[in-house]
């Protein structure tokens, strides 16, 4: 749903992926990055807490975010965890 900009139908699966998985760390980063898109500041700022919370040595530029096979894509991820305010 992502890749689609489909990012509320997005945020609500990606909720439910933690739920199930709480310390699957894609599901927050693309959960952070949906609620960046979507300018959802509150929610935002508490799920890049929690994500540093869970991962505190994690940065945006010592991920690995090359498993994208599309640049538009990789680019639209960063671009939502920018807003986030995530680095």
């Amino acid at each position: 749903m992502f890749i689609i900009r489909e990012y509320v139908r997005a945020i609500e699966l990606l909720r439910e992926s933690i739920k199930n998985n709480p310390k699957f760390l894609p599901s927050y980063l693309f959960l952070a990055s949906s609620h960046g898109h979507m300018s959802h500041e509150q929610e935002t700022r508490e799920i890049v807490t929690r994500l540093k919370a869970i991962y505190s040595d994690y940065r945006l530029s010592s991920g690995n975010n090359s498993n994208f096979k599309n640049l538009a894509d990789h680019d639209q991820f960063i671009d939502g965890l920018r807003k986030a305010e995530f680095d």
